[in-house]
């Protein structure tokens, strides 16, 4: 996306221009751009195009259905009504005949094992406790399931819908329904589409192939987080036609894709179009609590329990891959039989599974390797194990290290690189080396100051598990997703996002960014392995989509259930409370060499619902105020003094007998601001953003002096390939350069410098002049 200044009036230019066949919008200067409340200017988002539809790719092959009959084992009698569930919850009802046909791309021509169900009937279980049989499903071949019968059977009004399938080849022109997100036009997956029999799931296109034709049919449209307003859609499927329809999306992030798992682009395949990834990789029908680690030239990939298709028992000791710089471009390590082996190796108790509770990269001879810590638990879920794991060419090894299991903090959830060191969210940090790895001693435990709440409500936020983690430089803060337990639409399925100024806190004011309607979303983790989009503005980040504790009453979703869905959170959507620190500074704005500090009171850094900027009425060179307005650039946002529609659990703000500001006694308030939680002075200085504008010390100068700007105290680490200065109020005239001589009038007068570096990365700060 690109930010193009555009006159409205007079004295503003062009800054830039839009390319053929790309939409320009616009709207007014935002508090992240120095100069709000200019009329004449505004900031033009040059939006990414619509992404391209999917496009036919004829098949010349006449695919075929795999036919099953289910009948009793003594009398060959058909079966109606039956139901086999394949591993990962597929439902096919048997007809009047007993016959069922399957076709699904990339599960045919292997062994796929079924779970039948029939009242009055039974099958029965192995050793482990399943009941089923794998079949070879082998196109225009059959298979046979036979159940014993218990009881009686309930009469069955079954038609011969599979019968007549079995009978023809596998539909090249069903009916294609494609459901796209209103604002982005992109395709949303995990849509329900309700038919008075059978229930569609969009693939991660957003397509769905009904090949039922030629009669009406009445959808229900449904989606986790979406909206449809009409709630249902009447169309009649006719042979190659199609339908498209657009939902509004009600979270906050949007629904990308589906990472895991078979058959994620399965409707495109069924209806000819084009599909970013083969049908089945790896053997993987589903998998959970996935994780990335940055290796450079490629990315590590791993997972944890792995579902094949042939057997409910799969991988219990995690999976792994490497890939390409992409999100979906990635090779499973596989055994003889094409299944995703173990990545562990054996490690005692050797009785149990091995689970990975934390992957990341660290340093080795000057070389960048994975690493991996491990937990051994039991059936209650008590660890009676841990250790560290190193990846050497497509295994783990065991270095040997062994975290003791009481009285020691190990490695735990997404680490998060700054600087030299690896953070986790429990409170540790690790130098990002092996030999600090294998030197317990080396391993800093660190108090976290988290006392989540919601920003509208200051209500308290219940965290469950752990939470995935990143530091973003457009925010220049430490942002975190993480899954609320005891949430209104699922136990565990409402996501959230909060910042925080140091990896160990403060975290407090948060805001709901996700739903899953009865539905589970645990182990979210932040993709930081690419380069940030839009300066950081967008982050992506993916979780395990299940059913588990979800209630005995959920409907499993097939496919998707416990897989990896991938969602996008625009930044610039958000504007939460942020620490507001003594002398009225923000994070950006104290000195490196400032001590452990701890929050006055919190405030959003940009515009937020029913707030108003409030700024100095001058330089700290000169007696001054703080007011609501933008005589100088925004200090923060707040509440105004007589806003009746606040929160009631705000703050006064108030103006010090003494001098200074703080939080109530006093005059009269101010405004009204969110409350500190925490009296804890930390460490915030330590980390400052890497690159740091700076603008200068604030001027107090005679009419006529010329006056120089420089912008030599800015920190540079990776060098500059933009500075620019503009004056606050009119952002449209701009100057290059690190350094702008100015002569100005009386009055009071604010400038901006901006800096990006060569990963596009920025910075600003502002000087305050008054000319006497």
């Amino acid at each position: 996306m690109v930010r193009c200044l555009v006159g409205l009036g007079t004295g503003c230019l062009l800054a830039c221009s839009a390319g053929e066949g790309v939409a320009l919008r616009a709207r007014p200067l935002d508090a992240g751009l120095p100069g709000a409340g200019d009329a004449q200017c505004v900031v033009v988002e040059q939006s990414e195009p619509p992404p391209a539809e999917p496009s036919v790719m004829p098949d010349p092959i006449a695919h075929r259905y795999f036919g099953i009959r289910v009948r009793e084992a003594d009398s060959g009698v058909p079966i109606a009504g039956a139901e086999l569930e394949t591993v990962h919850h597929i439902v096919y009802r048997s007809d009047r005949n007993g016959r069922i046909a399957f076709y699904e791309p990339g599960l045919m021509d292997s062994d796929v094992f079924f779970t039948p169900r029939a009242e009055g009937y039974t099958f029965p279980k192995d050793g482990f406790g399943y009941s089923g049989r794998a079949l070879r499903t082998v196109e225009g071949g059959e298979g046979i399931v036979e159940l014993t019968r218990d009881g009686t059977p309930p009469a069955r009004d079954e038609d011969d819908r599979e019968t007549q399938r079995l009978a023809s080849p596998v539909p090249r022109d069903c009916f294609a329904v494609r459901v796209v997100d209103q604002e982005s036009k992109r395709g949303v997956p995990l849509v329900f589409l309700q038919g008075p029999r059978d229930r569609y799931v969009t693939d991660s296109q957003g397509m769905s192939a009904i090949c039922e034709l030629g009669a009406p049919i009445t959808l229900a449209v449904s989606s986790h987080g979406y909206s449809y307003a009409p709630r249902q859609l009447t169309l009649t499927p006719v042979a190659g036609g199609s339908a498209r329809i657009e939902l509004t999306r009600d979270n906050l992030a949007e629904r990308l894709y589906r990472s895991t798992g078979g058959g994620i682009y399965r409707d495109s395949t069924l209806l000819g179009l084009s599909a970013p990834l083969p049908a089945l990789r790896g053997g993987v029908l589903s998998q959970d609590s996935g994780s990335v680690v940055d290796l450079g030239d490629k990315l590590f990939w791993s997972w944890g329990i792995t579902d094949r298709a042939s057997y409910p028992l799969g991988n219990f000791s995690a999976c792994g891959a490497l890939g390409s710089r992409s999100l979906t471009d990635f090779t499973y390590f596989t055994n003889d039989q094409g299944f995703c082996r173990s990545l562990t190796p054996a490690l005692p108790p050797e009785n149990l599974a091995t689970w990975l509770t934390s992957t990341f990269a660290a340093t080795q001879g000057g070389s960048t390797r994975a690493y991996a810590a491990y937990i051994k638990p039991d059936g209650n879920l008590t660890p009676q194990g841990r250790g560290l794991l190193r990846l050497d060419g497509e295994q783990m090894v065991d270095l040997g290290v062994r975290y003791p299991l009481a009285n020691f903090t190990p490695p735990e959830g997404q680490a998060l690189r700054f600087g030299d060191m690896l953070y986790f969210m429990a409170g540790m940090r690790v130098p990002a080396n092996e030999d600090a790895l294998r030197d317990l001693s080396r391993y800093q435990t660190q108090e976290v100051v988290s006392d989540l709440r919601d920003a509208r409500t200051g209500t308290a936020i219940t965290v469950n598990g752990g939470s995935g983690w990143a530091y973003n430089s457009r925010r220049q803060r430490f942002v975190r997703i993480f899954v609320q337990r005891g949430g209104s639409t699922s136990f565990l399925g409402e996501v959230w996002y909060v910042e925080g100024d140091t990896p160990v806190g403060p975290w407090v004011y948060a805001q709901k960014i996700l739903s899953h309607d009865g539905y589970t979303f645990y182990g979210p983790f932040i993709h930081d392995v690419l380069p940030l989009r839009a300066h950081g503005r967008y982050i992506t980040f993916e979780g395990t989509y299940t059913d588990a504790l979800a209630g005995d009453s959920v409907v499993r979703t097939p496919r998707y259930n416990r897989n990896q869905l991938v969602y996008q959170l625009d930044l610039d959507r958000l504007a939460l409370p942020v620490p507001i620190y003594p002398g009225l500074l923000a994070k950006a704005e104290l000195p490196r060499d400032s001590a452990d500090v701890a929050p006055l009171f919190h405030a959003p850094d940009r515009p937020a619902p029913g707030t108003v900027p409030f700024a100095w009425t001058g330089p700290s060179c000169a007696p001054r105020a703080l007011v609501q307005g933008t005589p100088t650039p925004p200090v923060f946002y707040a509440h105004a003094a007589d806003d009746d529609a606040r929160p009631s659990y705000l703050v006064p703000l108030t103006s010090l007998e003494g001098g200074g500001y703080g939080i109530g006694g006093g005059v009269a308030p101010l405004a009204y601001v969110w409350p500190a939680t925490t009296s804890r002075a930390l460490p915030v200085a330590s980390f400052l953003a890497p690159l740091r504008a700076d603008a200068g010390p604030d001027q107090c100068i005679t009419q006529d002096q010329e006056l120089l700007l420089d912008a030599s105290r800015s920190v540079m680490p990776s060098g500059v390939v933009r500075m620019t200065w503009w004056r606050h109020g009119d952002a449209c005239t701009r100057s290059e350069g690190p350094t702008l001589r100015v002569r100005l009038p009386p009055g009071v007068h604010s400038y901006v410098l901006e800096l990006e570096d060569a990963q596009g990365n920025q910075s600003r700060d502002s000087v305050i002049v008054e000319v006497r």
